[in-house]
């Protein structure tokens, strides 16, 4: 290298007249020509308004970007012959349906009552149902295998049952069932958030609409600013009723359980009223902090449209204590809407884009130019370190002789 190229005004002229950065060849610095200083000077002052623009938004895009944002897509999927949803029924009352007098058709054909199992209501969070009194719950389709290759009013599953009157009335109210339509995973809050009374004398009409929320894996955020797990083993309600049990086990001494080698809260004398206490007190905290049970990514939730009409039936039994109760529960089409959510970056690619549509808007950088940004760079400190190399020389100087 020349030293002529090797030093500063030399370097800096090459590199203004020859790198990719818009502007830079404007500033010269020529003091030979004042115009030209000024001019190099208010092209400085852009220039690097722009690269302190730059350097804020790549910041801000590196940011957003290891925040993990994602964005959300609704759209409509369409099923041939979908699962149908688990239909539970409830009576809290004290008073067993009466399966001698229940008769159930799916898809026109009639269900053995047998096919339709009695369940245990012990859901985490609505400890209720277990105070009112001993639950008699059946469940259809308990598994969620079932399929229907029919929708309307008039399709699907039916139900007709006899609920015997409640010996306590409150308000004058009449007897009624609770009815919740659910996904296999879930256990519905029969009486609080998915429960639908249904009562003596009517005839109900329940469609239901399908709905799917897929969620993204950690480390990005669903549900708020929780983050779900994608394990297919993995079900929420099982965790939270481990957890429950575990605290019930350790607190009471008994669990919920009505089979297994542990004490049911249900057959101690103590165990329902520290059962009562110790849900009372977890409802005041927050039950996630307690019990660590991550949402499922994949959910599904049934959307419900209710019509009922009062009817009277004529129905041939002497016992006048049964009231009849008919009940369709019926998909209003083959449609599932999902909603999904999408990473907002699809990988590194995508930053890189961001980032190198930025560069190029502001300064004209790409790839290439940071090369040369670099090898500026280079040179300007191996000029220097020859330049301290220079200084540091001992010369000689040589030494005239006397005539």
């Amino acid at each position: 290298m020349e030293e002529k190229e090797a030093s500063k005004p030399g370097l800096w002229k090459d590199f203004t007249e020859t790198t990719g950065f818009h502007g830079l060849n404007k500033m010269t610095f020529d003091k030979k020509y004042p115009g030209r200083v000024i001019r190099s000077v208010c092209w400085a002052v852009v220039w690097l308004f722009s690269l302190v623009v730059l350097i804020y938004i790549i910041i801000t895009e590196l940011m957003n970007y290891y925040s993990y944002p994602w964005i959300s897509s609704t759209y409509t999927r369409w099923d041939q012959n979908p699962p149908f949803p688990v239909v539970t029924l409830a009576d809290c009352s004290g008073n067993e349906f009466n399966v001698s007098m229940t008769t159930i058709t799916f898809d026109g054909d009639d269900v053995n009552i047998s096919d339709v199992p009695v369940v245990e209501y012990t859901d985490f969070i609505s400890f209720d149902t277990f105070y009112l009194g001993l639950c008699s719950s059946r469940r259809f389709n308990a598994d969620g295998k079932m399929l229907t290759l029919r929708y309307g009013r008039r399709t699907s599953l039916q139900i007709e049952t006899r609920a015997k009157e409640l010996q306590v009335l409150v308000n004058d109210s009449v007897s009624h069932i609770e009815i919740a339509v659910h996904s296999p995973e879930q256990e519905p809050e029969m009486y609080t958030l998915d429960g639908i009374s249904v009562g003596e004398d009517t005839e109900t009409f329940i469609e239901v609409h399908k709905r799917e929320f897929i969620g993204l894996p950690s480390p990005f955020t669903s549900y708020g600013n929780q983050k779900c797990t994608e394990n297919s083993d993995y079900n929420l309600m099982h965790c939270k009723r481990k957890c429950w049990n575990e605290l019930l086990m350790k607190q009471c001494g008994c669990t919920m359980h009505r089979s297994g080698h542990e004490t049911s809260c249900y057959d101690q004398e103590l165990g329902e009223s520290c059962a009562y206490l110790l849900r009372n007190d977890l409802v005041k905290k927050n039950p996630s902090s307690i019990c660590a049970c991550p949402p499922e990514c994949k959910t599904t939730k049934y959307d419900v449209v209710i019509s009922t009409a009062k009817k009277n039936y004529d129905f041939n039994t002497n016992n006048n204590d049964y009231q009849n109760i008919m009940i369709s529960v019926f998909l209003k089409d083959f449609t599932t809407t999902v909603t999904e959510q999408i990473p907002k970056y699809d990988g590194v690619t995508s930053l890189l884009a961001n980032l190198g549509g930025q560069m190029g808007l502001f300064l004209g950088a790409s790839i290439l130019t940071m090369t040369e940004l670099l090898e500026f760079i280079i040179f300007i400190m191996w000029s220097l370190i020859q330049r301290r190399s220079k200084r540091n020389e001992v010369q000689e100087i040589p030494l005239k002789q006397a005539n």
